[in-house]
């Protein structure tokens, strides 16, 4: 029976940690590892930064105490038929999949827990659990310069409008001037929270006024779209 099954944010990797060496006589003899203070579940996994990423973790549990292998399936959720196999005869409670791989949608995964291992031919049983309808979105966002730039009080100043083309919504922004540090810029409404969203940078001039600002934009899912706009100051007349 699969217990639980939840589905990591985009981008978390999951990956095995070191295992614990095991003497091989332990095993000829049969004896259970915990007799040697050895652990017996499996391992943790350690989580690392992984594009595109889409990992699975569940929990399963067999009240025979027979062994357990998984196979992870998928479909989109607009359409109709069969699931398709990403992998089977898993034995961790784990599985990253390269969401790259996918093309952008909204998709169900299911997983599916088998004792037929552990039992003759023909008596292994199998539970499974599906998760909720997720997104798929490997999309960066679009942005383009809105208009022209004003110069007003000393200042130069741009509008930049930003739109998510997956199934996202923009969550953060910011600018930088001629390859310097990153500043953080809101949204026009004062939140990013919308798949559409428009934004202001004002550039103090100063006597060495910058050459160009930059803008990178941020999906939910942490795709990122940027644009650049030259800064042309006006000659006095």
């Amino acid at each position: 029976e699969i217990l639980s099954l939840n589905i990591l944010p985009t981008n978390v990797g999951l990956a095995p940690n070191a295992t614990v060496a095991v003497d091989p006589n332990i095993e000829l003899s049969g004896q259970d590892g915990s007799d040697f203070g050895l652990p017996t579940g499996i391992p943790t996994p350690r989580k690392l930064f992984q594009r595109g990423a889409r990992s699975l973790q569940w929990t399963a549990e067999d009240r025979n105490g027979d062994k357990l292998t998984y196979a992870v399936r998928y479909r989109r959720a607009d359409e109709g038929g069969g699931f398709v196999t990403v992998r089977s005869g898993i034995v961790e409670n784990y599985l990253t999949i390269d969401g790259l791989s996918l093309s952008d949608g909204r998709y169900i995964f299911e997983v599916v827990a088998s004792d037929a291992s552990s039992n003759p031919a023909g008596r292994g049983l199998e539970g499974s659990m599906r998760s909720e309808p997720i997104d798929i979105d490997s999309a960066a966002p679009i942005v383009e310069r809105v208009g022209a730039v004003r110069f007003e009080s000393g200042s130069a100043i741009f509008k930049f409008s930003a739109r998510d083309v997956g199934a996202s919504v923009i969550s953060r922004a910011e600018y930088s001037l001629d390859g310097g540090n990153w500043n953080t810029v809101y949204a026009d409404d004062g939140i990013n929270d919308g798949p559409g969203e428009t934004f202001t940078v004002t550039v103090k001039l100063g006597e060495t006024p910058p050459s160009n600002v930059v803008i990178r934009v941020f999906d939910r899912n942490g795709n990122v779209g940027t644009a650049r706009s030259i800064i042309e100051i006006p000659r006095k007349k």
